[in-house]
């Protein structure tokens, strides 16, 4: 009876594994294209009504209108093919494009409404065109996708935004201005003061365009106007930056993605799991400290994102908070626990760590892309030492079943494999910090003696099937891990206790 239970449990582990080994999934109904055709129909309606002006009953001017959308729309779709194929997982950015242009779009619309409407305003002074929040889509984008992604979305968005003021060259160029600033200036929004440093930078980089362009009208105009226009376009830099702190969390939420801006939120270190970790597992909270610093010098060496290296790195062992006596850096004193249970015991106890802390991840918010490296971190790797344990105690038992119970596959995690390049460094750290605390000596060649061993060890076992890193980068990580952890473990000289003369006597004499 046990070994059939035993068989069972372990199919059951091979078709999880297999199942988070697989690189994609069937496609579904939000996946289909004809979902997709059907969206962007939908976008080209609405941005139609959008671009064309009240009481248009010419059918010439609105066909070229729709076919001037169509290829906006098709062309920052090519554009963005380009960023997408580089990305871990579909990001949806074919829909971001639409809901962008289409929000680039309104802002005009709105502006032109609110000072017919609300505003008792000059028109010819104060003109809508000016005054439509430009530096929203761009710098949102940016946040979110990065510098690439916003400057291909801020482009089409400026043709779209331009169509829709009437092919207006100085709508275009107030678009691309705080395109090109924003896309400059992503890796540095992680603040609010650097956010506010960058609305400065677009005004200082739209007021020529608006003084020029004021300047060349032809019915001609006053300082005051210029006055008027150039203070209009500052306040809506200013409203633009209000509106992109207000709609940055609900964006992160359906796009499932982070800004560097939320990131700095969650590095902080008065976190409560973290606090509680530094509290009740001393020893993991150290081992998470150490594989950030490992994870984050490796991802900026490559070219990735150090911050989310960091941020995913301080929570992946958060599932330890449960029983955190059962892992080896937290057994200040005391025997192991270990010792008197079996081996098939403390297999179900080291894994549910991962388990336990997506739970923990869900039940104090953290977002996915954190979360995410709390259940890949592993993989689906041997736990090496209570395999071991097993099969040695299975050899030794002459009973049925031993060596069901000691299968290796019974011994795995159940995965996913790690996907971006993040989450593959992280993984390679937590397993590189590990091992490097049994060395009996840390010199330069033993650490990369220990490193070139781990990372062979990962690729044959195909914990690397699904990473997105290549070759050339995996060998920068590897490089990157022996220099950090040869200056993280560095000896230091032993200093003379109190007791004993500092001075030898020769060596007074011969200094005096």
């Amino acid at each position: 009876m046990h070994a059939i239970l035993s068989r069972l449990r372990h199919r059951k582990v091979r078709s999880r594994i297999q199942q988070a080994a697989r690189p994609s999934r069937a496609p579904g109904l939000r996946d289909s294209d004809a979902l997709r055709y059907a969206i962007a129909a939908l976008a080209w309606v609405i941005g139609l009504w959008l671009v064309a002006p009240a009481g248009l009953a010419d059918w010439r001017a609105l066909a070229a209108r729709g076919v001037a959308l169509l290829i906006i729309g098709f062309g920052g779709q090519m554009l963005l093919r380009v960023k997408e194929a580089q990305e871990p997982r579909p990001r949806g950015t074919w829909l971001l494009l639409l809901v962008m242009l289409l929000l680039a779009m309104a802002d005009v619309r709105l502006a032109r409404w609110g000072l017919v409407h609300l505003l008792p305003l000059d028109s010819a002074r104060f003109d809508p065109l000016y005054v439509a929040p430009h530096a929203f889509v761009p710098l949102l984008v940016a946040m979110l996708y990065g510098g690439q992604t916003a400057l291909v979305v801020g482009l089409t968005a400026g043709v779209a935004v331009a169509l829709a003021a009437g092919f207006d060259l100085a709508v275009f160029l107030l678009s691309l201005s705080a395109t090109a600033v924003a896309a400059y200036e992503a890796p540095a929004l992680r603040y609010r003061s650097q956010i506010a440093r960058t609305l400065g930078r677009i005004a200082l980089w739209q007021t020529p365009i608006v003084l020029v362009m004021t300047l060349m009208n032809p019915d001609g105009t006053d300082l005051r106007t210029v006055g008027i226009r150039i203070g209009a376009l500052v306040l809506w830099l200013a409203v633009s930056g209000v509106l992109v702190m207000l709609a940055l969390p609900p964006a992160e939420r359906l796009t499932q993605r982070i800004s560097d801006y939320s990131l700095n939120g969650f590095a902080d270190l008065g976190q409560p799991l973290l606090r509680r970790m530094a509290l009740e597992a001393p020893g993991t909270y150290h081992h998470s400290m150490m594989v950030a610093d490992l994870a984050q010098a490796a991802a900026e060496r490559i070219g990735g994102h150090g911050l989310l290296a960091r941020v995913g790195a301080y929570f992946h062992d958060i599932g330890k908070l449960g029983r955190p006596r059962f892992y080896m850096e937290n057994q200040m004193q005391g025997g192991n626990p270990h010792d008197a249970l079996p081996p098939n015991i403390s297999r179900m106890i080291i894994v549910n760590h991962v388990k336990e802390g997506l739970v923990l991840a869900r039940l104090h918010h953290l977002p996915d892309v954190i979360a995410r490296f709390i259940g890949v971190h592993h993989g689906t790797s041997v736990i090496r030492w209570f395999h071991h344990k097993a099969v040695s105690q299975a050899g030794a038992s002459a009973g049925d079943g031993g060596m069901g119970v000691a299968d290796e596959s019974h011994y795995r995690y159940a995965g996913p494999l790690p996907v971006s390049r993040e989450e593959t460094i992280v993984a390679l750290a937590d397993s590189v910090e590990a091992a490097a605390r049994t060395l009996p000596r840390v010199t330069p060649g033993h650490l990369e003696n220990l490193v070139n061993a781990i990372f062979k060890a990962k690729w044959s076992d195909g914990q690397l099937d699904a990473s997105l890193l290549s070759n050339a980068e995996l060998a920068r990580v590897r490089a990157s891990f022996v220099f950090t952890l040869t200056h993280l473990l560095h000896a230091r000289l032993a200093y003379p206790s109190h007791e004993q003369n500092p001075n030898p006597p020769s060596a007074a004499a011969a200094s005096g």
